[in-house]
């Protein structure tokens, strides 16, 4: 069974820092994050399905995406930059559930289940401090573009984009932990029947850290929130399709798309 613990994340390390942002912080592009367009090949979604075509940097930005790198946090876990992050975006609580084959009932369906197709109606923001996994967001043309995140990588997601997430092979054993920032009271870990009443909630927004230990083999997750968590992935449908948010990130991925192309023509 789980353990719940509740408890505020410390006002010092929400605060605004008046120290100038690590170089990473403000303008380290998505140039070390591995991105390659998905094989569809047909198989364990935990394979790398790499296509051996890989996605440029700026099409990702393209897509609204961003990406930087934090070593000093998912090192020391100190984690001075993401609550940095925090700070600025308004991100205030967090909570954490871990997750294994022995923990969590029907393991293996659940992976599958974390693959299905959605978006969030807000920005979503992972970083990972150890191991790693894949996210598949849909490109410009609906293919899928497969992004690997490994250890110190954080990525932002807008509201509105398609995608999926998976565990690696080097999971397939591994225990998953989230850690959810919010408004209100922070909030530590959740039990079995509180996973199970929250289908998908791996997927959901915010900032996602993971970190895996080789010889136990666990995952650790951290997701931020501005507001109270909206813990239901909207899957792809004719719905979802027409929903207002993701409009608007068809509208905002149009003007990055052809800012890029004003940009290459000058």
């Amino acid at each position: 069974m789980f353990a719940r613990q509740a408890f505020r994340l410390p006002t010092q390390a929400l605060k605004q820092t008046t120290t100038t942002p690590q170089r990473a912080f403000s303008s380290t592009p998505a140039a070390a994050m591995r991105a390659y367009w998905y094989d569809n090949v047909p198989g364990d979604q935990r394979l790398p399905h790499d296509s051996g075509r890989a996605v440029d940097p700026a099409y990702l930005t393209s897509l609204g995406i961003s990406h930087y790198e934090f070593p000093s946090d998912a090192s020391t876990g100190d984690l001075q930059n993401v609550n940095r992050i925090a700070s600025e975006r308004n991100y205030k609580n967090r909570d954490q559930v871990e997750i294994s084959p022995d923990l969590l009932p029907g393991y293996e369906e659940k992976v599958k289940t974390f693959f299905a197709e959605h978006l969030h109606e807000d920005e979503e923001i992972r970083f990972i401090l150890g191991g790693g996994g894949y996210f598949d967001v849909r490109g410009q043309e609906d293919d899928w573009v497969r992004i690997r995140l490994e250890k110190g990588d954080l990525m932002i997601m807008p509201a509105g984009i398609y995608h999926r997430f998976t565990t690696d092979e080097k999971n397939v054993s591994s225990s998953f932990s989230l850690m959810d920032f919010f408004s209100g009271e922070m909030v530590m870990a959740v039990d079995e029947s509180a996973w199970g009443r929250i289908p998908g909630r791996e997927t959901c927004v915010g900032i996602f850290m993971v970190h895996a230990d080789m010889k136990s083999q666990y995952t650790k997750a951290m997701r931020l929130f501005k507001e109270d968590p909206k813990w239901t992935p909207l899957n792809r449908g004719e719905e979802t399709d027409k929903n207002v948010f993701r409009e608007a990130y068809l509208k905002m991925r149009e003007g990055l798309s052809s800012a890029a192309s004003r940009a290459g023509a000058a």
